[in-house]
């Protein structure tokens, strides 16, 4: 996901930002019109991915949590990292299979100067419009993933505030206090989600339509969409070791693998949250706790407060 949101960041400033910025005609008129019906697409598609990669996360969470916090069931709720890396591989195959047709959208005129950047016959067919944009795009895109996010957020915050109530909450145990933890950071997530795509979601109504939308408010829409993943990006690194350290290692080691050795991993292979929302307690006295299973003590329940 973090390598989702990395894509849109740079696409977003590719798009959006570079043209503003820079001065030189060359690179405006001559250069950066060819990249654009490539740039598009690939920004696009990376919007897709974070939105269902959002929805997957959520509900794993579902999953990790139980319903009820229960103690007896597994980390990882019978769904192992492998079986979540497959969730993802389907996701990110699914994007871009979702995306293609957009490459054909837009072409460049190359015999004007400067170039220009114009729809073809393609996007304008009726049966492509009603096919892709106004159906599988709006319901698919737009429809699909804020409803699923909207009652799956209600649901797991209901669950939450019930068991977490002051009768219940002294009793948790220090695995239900991680899942907890796990659950409110991605119901954070949710939450800007709604937050930085409620203007795209407008501007694309919009554009079914067939209004005109002034550019400043597409530009605060690409803006609010370049923030979304900021922020995620942010969120993973301070508060989840494992991308944490595999950034540290991609960096220091930009030749080796990307993924960091395996003594750096500091989730169970069979913890599923730990993949998608690794947020690890690291503290020894809570491990132990953890390892033996056993419910938290008020001392205990200060510590992770």
């Amino acid at each position: 996901m973090g390598l989702q949101n990395t894509q849109v960041i740079l696409c977003s400033l590719w798009l959006f930002f570079v043209p503003t910025l820079t001065s030189f005609e060359d690179f405006i008129n001559g250069i950066f019109p060819r990249t654009v019906p490539i740039m598009y697409p690939i920004f696009h598609a990376a919007v897709t991915g974070c939105n269902y990669l959002t929805v997957t996360i959520v509900m794993e969470r579902i999953l990790a949590i139980d319903g009820r916090f229960t103690d007896t069931k597994t980390w990882s709720s019978g769904i192992t990292t492998v079986v979540i890396r497959k969730y993802i591989l389907a996701v990110v195959l699914f994007t871009i299979g979702f995306n293609i047709p957009l490459f054909f959208e837009t072409g460049v005129n190359g015999d004007a100067y400067p170039l220009e950047v114009f729809e073809t016959d393609f996007k304008c067919h009726p049966v492509y419009f009603k096919l892709y944009r106004l159906t599988l795009e709006l319901l698919i895109f737009k429809v699909t993933t804020w409803f699923g996010l909207t009652v799956m957020f209600w649901t797991i915050t209901g669950k939450i505030s019930y068991y977490t109530s002051k009768k219940r909450r002294l009793i948790l145990s220090i695995k239900q206090v991680a899942e907890l933890r796990d659950t409110r950071i991605v119901l954070g997530l949710v939450v800007l989600f709604f937050f930085t795509n409620a203007l795209p979601l407008c501007i694309s109504i919009v554009n079914i339509l067939r209004f005109d939308i002034p550019e400043d408010v597409t530009r605060t829409g690409n803006l609010l969409l370049t923030i979304n993943s900021s922020l995620k990006i942010l969120i993973f690194v301070l508060l989840f070791p494992n991308f944490r350290h595999r950034i540290i290692d991609f960096i220091l080691h930009p030749c080796t693998k990307y993924f960091p050795k395996k003594s750096h991993i500091l989730f169970h292979k069979d913890r599923s949250h730990a993949f998608l929302s690794p947020l690890v307690i690291t503290v020894s006295h809570l491990d132990d706790l953890a390892e033996k299973n056993t419910p938290m003590t008020r001392r205990d329940h200060a510590c992770v407060q």
